[in-house]
């Protein structure tokens, strides 16, 4: 995730801003070889519950969980090959298994860096989320991961 993020947000930045000519339009297909790579690899810390985790063989992460679907859905736009079971399946683990009722999603398997924090906006291009919670409380920041609203922010067009 650490190559791949950076890469799918610069693309994302020189698709929306028409800038790939000042670094060379040629780049532009290196950067998808990159982000397609990056997906694969990541896949390798898929759970078969959709989860994800720091190691092959580590605890479930709520955070990076969020982290890998986020930016899958934001790779999305580039490669057709990042599958909506994918997509939904992490979106779905986090919502049934890791958010509690007043809508504070539970880390039990913390980040190395705990500095590390993101929001987490979990609704998917075309994927409506059944259950609908509360929102946290400011004293509830302490997790790093919440849910505003079932909905990306505005600007952050998936589809």
């Amino acid at each position: 995730m650490m190559r791949m993020t950076p890469t799918v947000i610069a693309t994302h930045y020189l698709d929306t801003t028409g800038q790939w000519e000042k670094i060379g339009v040629d780049r532009r297909t290196v950067a998808i070889s990159q982000i397609t790579k990056g997906y694969a690899q990541q896949l390798t810390y898929k759970k078969r519950d959709h989860s994800y985790a720091a190691f092959p063989d580590g605890k479930s992460s709520t955070w990076l969980t969020a982290y890998v679907v986020k930016v899958f859905a934001m790779a999305s736009k580039f490669i057709n090959t990042i599958s909506t079971d994918v997509l939904c399946g992490g979106v779905k683990w986090l919502m049934l298994e890791r958010q509690k009722t007043d809508g504070v999603f539970q880390e039990d398997a913390p980040v190395i860096h705990g500095n590390m924090t993101v929001c987490f906006f979990p609704c998917l291009n075309g994927v409506s989320c059944e259950k609908s919670r509360g929102f946290h409380s400011e004293e509830d920041h302490n997790t790093g991961i919440h849910l505003h609203g079932n909905q990306w922010p505005q600007g952050a067009n998936i589809g």
